[in-house]
């Protein structure tokens, strides 16, 4: 039933969208690299990783650099980056240089890209002043101090090398950024560990000043700190979410159900399909469930935080808040706003309350 409902809501999806949506010219095709790396761990690695968290104590060692003087602006420092290209796996190290120190982060930027001052600035006051507070009070918070004992997240501005073909039409899958857990592991555990907190932000072709990425990637950051295993529907839906509470708006995610056919919304195959359902359906449970700003960031971190997985998490969180509710009652639901979109029917139940899904 689920599926069919998923396949029905998809649909009506694409219909709206094809009239609102310009078709014209080539389309590039946004990817969060965050779930591609997960799903690259070996077993062997998982295995080494389980491990290390099981073992007492893990989680406050912190890494013991010796003769190592305090980061400064100017500082050039080489990661381990991933390779994110079909076909392709492992990684390369890249040079950058770090540009600004903000309250909590770091910005590094990959020798050979162009990045004015200017757009750093903004870029590390936004991070500093908007999106770190935003994304703890809405999800919680990363490991902090972390790995590497240092309160400060670093962000790293580089070229993904991923399959963008700028003059190939059949080459536009842009990877925007991913966080990759295994850099909050020792190199004796995750040998090209870059032993920090980090995210890394595409540089090519992006907008100068990648708000949305860089929320969407710290929510997994933080995600991955309180519930490690959690369903990538769960992770991808709060991430997508992390937009809207920093920007007050989300054009960009509704170009992710433009080309599906039929997706199960519980069943993450990473497609643009995937990402669409994901977002819309958290952004339904706030709608519906959590209209103020207070009990909307209470709902995202008991989701968050739980360390029930994936539709037992979402459950578990809403009972919490008092509302007892059926999963398949709820998704049917949520399929049949999507379609009419109608505060008058059903006491509202069928609706995003106020919003047009077309334009979230």
């Amino acid at each position: 039933f689920m599926k069919k409902m998923a396949r029905f809501t998809v649909v009506l999806f694409i219909l709206a969208l094809s009239i609102l949506s310009p078709t014209a010219g080539v389309c590039q095709v946004s990817i969060d690299g965050t779930h591609l790396l997960k799903a690259r761990i070996s077993s062997e690695l998982k295995n080494s990783i389980r491990a290390f968290r099981e073992t007492p104590g893990t989680r406050d060692t912190t890494i013991q650099r010796a003769d190592v003087k305090p980061p400064q602006v100017g500082d050039e420092v080489k990661f381990f980056l991933s390779l994110l290209s079909e076909g392709k796996n492992g990684k390369y190290e890249a040079p950058t240089t770090l540009r600004a120190i903000g309250e909590h982060c770091y910005v590094f930027v990959e020798k050979g890209q162009e990045y004015s001052e200017e757009n750093v600035k903004k870029l590390c006051d936004v991070f500093d002043n908007k999106i770190y507070p935003r994304n703890h009070l809405f999800f919680g918070s990363e490991w902090n101090p972390g790995i590497d004992g240092d309160p400060r997240i670093s962000l790293v501005l580089a070229d993904i090398r991923d399959d963008y073909v700028a003059s190939d039409p059949q080459k536009q899958s842009v990877v925007r950024g991913y966080f990759s857990s295994l850099n909050e592991f020792p190199k004796a555990v995750s040998s090209e560990s870059n032993e920090r907190e980090m995210i890394v932000i595409d540089t090519h072709p992006t907008p100068p000043i990648p708000f949305y990425t860089i929320a969407h990637e710290f929510q997994h950051m933080i995600h991955w700190n309180n519930d490690p295993d959690e369903d990538n529907w769960v992770d991808e839906g709060m991430a997508c979410i992390a937009a809207i509470v920093n920007q007050g708006t989300d054009s960009h995610w509704p170009s992710f159900v433009q080309n599906c056919e039929s997706e199960n919304l519980l069943s993450w195959l990473a497609g643009e399909e995937n990402y669409g359902q994901a977002f819309y359906f958290m952004f339904y449970l706030l709608r519906q469930f959590a209209k103020e700003e207070a009990q909307a960031s209470q709902l995202t971190r008991r989701i968050v935080q739980s360390k029930e997985r994936g539709i037992k998490g979402v459950l578990g969180a809403l009972t919490e808040r008092g509302t007892e509710i059926d999963f398949t009652a709820l998704f049917r639901n949520f399929c049949v706003a999507c379609f009419v979109n109608d505060p008058a029917l059903g006491n509202g139940i069928y609706s995003f309350n106020g919003r047009n899904v077309s334009k979230c």
